[in-house]
């Protein structure tokens, strides 16, 4: 009796241990970091192709690098708008604040996980622009 009790009482304690996960989630700007993000929807909207290859790399030296993608209305051929460096911050408010260029910008971050990033800004308007990022 002795002996299936602690039988039970094993496997009951190794059942228990095994189903539990110990590791943190991932904070906000450890998502981030966690490498770049694609352009992917705007306003719920999918892009074309040549936009999907704009993205966001943010880094932890609270730098942004942006490079920005669009088909030339010319030519048709997709193009970089080039490297754009920004130092962000991300305050106790989930918003991303960057700065760049003489320009602030605020993005709320409205979700993100490991593999999808929603920003939503406001432009001057008042109109809210939801931004959808993918790895």
């Amino acid at each position: 009796m002795k002996t299936t009790t602690y039988l039970v009482l094993a496997i009951f304690i190794l059942l228990n241990s095994c189903s539990k996960n110990d590791d943190p989630e991932p904070t906000t700007e450890e998502l981030l970091i966690s490498g770049k993000w694609f352009f992917n929807k705007y306003n719920g909207e999918d892009i074309n192709s040549c936009e999907r290859q704009t993205y966001f790399h943010f880094t932890d030296a609270n730098s942004l690098i942006v490079e920005s993608f669009a088909f030339n209305s010319s030519s048709m051929v997709c193009q970089s708008g080039g490297l754009i460096g920004y130092s962000y911050t991300i305050n106790s408010n989930n918003e991303i604040i960057t700065t760049g260029g003489g320009t602030i910008l605020t993005f709320q971050i409205k979700s993100i996980s490991q593999t999808s990033l929603v920003l939503v800004r406001q432009i001057s308007s008042g109109a809210l622009i939801e931004t959808t990022f993918i790895k």
